[in-house]
């Protein structure tokens, strides 16, 4: 008979069996080792210190240059495009909130060849 074809519980039981009849035993070449020396101790922690800092280290650099690259540019071309229809409609416009000499050097650069146009 299969265990394919083995109720749950039966497969359950025989493996049970199975692990109980062999004991458990510590095999000769064992994965424990002895601690290294204390210089050599010293310099591997130092060397995995410095590793936490350089990941640590470049995680913060590659979220700055996400950033950058990202958000300050979006909200840059955004800023542009404000400071643009400030002064091409507002401006223009002779808004009251202007002081006066801000208007008269608005309204002399006009008359003296428009905005867009330098002599």
């Amino acid at each position: 008979m299969q265990n394919s074809s083995l109720g749950y519980a039966e497969r359950v039981r025989r493996e049970r069996a199975r692990c109980a009849s062999a004991p458990f035993t510590i095999p000769s070449s064992s994965t424990w080792q002895e601690p290294p020396p204390v210089p050599l101790l010293v310099v591997g922690t130092a060397f995995k210190g410095y590793g936490i800092f350089a990941e640590v280290l470049k995680n913060v650099l590659e979220g700055l240059d996400t950033f950058v690259g990202r958000y300050l540019a979006v909200a840059s071309v955004f800023y542009v495009g404000f400071k643009w229809a400030h002064f091409r409609i507002v401006v223009q416009r002779s808004d009251p909130i202007l002081t006066a000499d801000c208007l008269a050097s608005r309204v002399v650069q006009f008359v003296h060849g428009g905005f867009a146009t330098r002599r």
